[in-house]
């Protein structure tokens, strides 16, 4: 009876092992080393994109992390001293990304290499009457301190942008 248990236990942990796993090896996700960092393979289409607007390389460790055990509203961090590049880091939360679409992804990772990056803080300003409906107001900035409605983002791409890059680096 023991033997039985104990099989039926291993054999749950193994089902239990392989689902978790494959949960996040079904994005094909893999480290690779961009410009000398270690990141998810998932993030450097949207380095390159960083990269394009701002006019210099990028490198800063990246990688997927579960955030819910910190702050339920959190999907990515930046880790790190503000003047120190070496110890920066980004985590974005897994979950979340399974769950966005690309403006989202785009938007979410713009936002945490503003703070790694750019040295942005959070700016909760709102611009009144520049929703997509008439009446409603809209954040200011891609840091403002949550995620952006898809229709704000997607509807204002190009001037999010120009805020957020409104210095060229050095």
């Amino acid at each position: 009876m023991r033997v039985q248990n104990i099989i039926k236990v291993l054999l749950y942990l193994s089902v239990l092992h392989s689902s978790t796993s494959c949960a996040y090896n079904s994005l094909n996700i893999k480290e690779v080393t961009y410009h000398n960092a270690r990141v998810e393979s998932e993030f450097v289409p949207y380095l390159q994109e960083f990269e394009k607007y701002w006019g210099c390389p990028v490198s800063i460790k990246m990688k997927f992390e579960d955030l819910s055990r910190y702050k339920k509203s959190w999907v990515g961090v930046c880790y790190g001293f503000k003047s120190i590049d070496a110890f920066k880091s980004i985590s974005i939360d897994l979950a979340y990304w399974k769950e966005s679409n690309l403006p989202e992804k785009e938007e979410l990772i713009f936002h945490e290499l503003g703070h790694c990056v750019l040295d942005r803080e959070h700016d909760e300003k709102q611009i009144p009457g520049g929703g997509f409906l008439s009446w409603e107001s809209r954040p200011k900035s891609i840091m403002y301190p949550y995620t952006l409605f898809y229709d704000d983002y997607t509807f204002n791409r190009a001037e999010y942008l120009k805020e957020l890059f409104y210095k060229k680096c050095k």
